[in-house]
């Protein structure tokens, strides 16, 4: 949708001239008009784009009030599509009721009596527009709401991801400190029985090395060691995180 037609006015009245008439009087005052041979087109051009509607009395039929109706339902929530009906003077304030609850359904609608002077057709058309133009104002704060909405949930997904594993483990350490499990205790050397040695005299325990993944020889000893450092140091980081979960 441009913007050109966005703030155009649709003009619909098929009986003789008035529809040309009409969209001169309002391409004088500098206002881009669409002259629509029947219901079909202005509907068309309604859902294409534009700023408000000129319609004569004698088109809405009771069928086109129903189509135009439907088509106005269906707009999105800012919008409040203008609609201008010119009308035959009433000889009665009843037909002037009848009138307006004709016409009720349509929604946002000035209706004019005929015969019509130019300039309260320009000053009707300039109102209806600048009607539309705060709805469109309206249209771009909510667009950049929904945008900034979007962002913000693309960036909680992406923090919760990448929160999700940390989360997980600091948890489950709590839980175990909560039991009561010593994992410096548990990984202790003096709870890992000693193993005899099958290897002959003289040949020295250092010797009974491992090769690791790496290719790097380690000692059951060293071993032995650093699962002990590893055990005090996890030992004191499950009771930091479960004084902090508990406090």
């Amino acid at each position: 949708m441009t913007a050109s037609l966005e703030h155009r006015v649709l003009v619909l009245a098929p009986s003789g001239r008035d529809g040309a008439l009409a969209a001169q009087v309002l391409e004088q005052a500098r206002i881009d008009t669409a002259i629509c041979g029947d219901a079909g087109a202005l509907i068309a051009g309604l859902v294409e784009g534009a700023g408000a509607a000129l319609v004569a009395e004698e088109a809405l039929t009771a069928d086109v009030l129903a189509r135009l109706m439907a088509a106005l339902q269906a707009q999105p929530p800012w919008s409040d599509f203008p609609i201008i009906i010119f009308t035959a003077k009433a000889s009665t304030a009843k037909q002037n009721r009848r009138a307006l609850e004709a016409f009720a359904g349509l929604g946002n609608v000035t209706v004019l009596e005929r015969p019509v002077h130019p300039l309260t057709m320009v000053s009707g058309a300039r109102a209806a527009l600048r009607a539309r133009a705060r709805q469109y104002a309206a249209r771009a704060v909510l667009e950049e709401r929904e945008r900034e909405v979007r962002q913000r949930d693309q960036f909680l997904a992406m923090l919760g991801h990448e929160l999700r594993n940390p989360l997980g483990a600091i948890q489950s350490a709590a839980e175990l400190a909560q039991s009561g499990w010593d994992p410096a205790r548990a990984l202790s050397p003096r709870s890992v029985p000693r193993s005899r040695s099958t290897h002959p005299r003289g040949v020295s325990s250092a010797s009974h090395a491992s090769t690791g993944a790496n290719g790097v020889f380690t000692s059951p000893v060293m071993s032995a060691r650093k699962s002990a450092a590893a055990a005090r140091s996890a030992a004191g980081c499950c009771a930091s995180v479960a004084r902090a979960h508990c406090g």
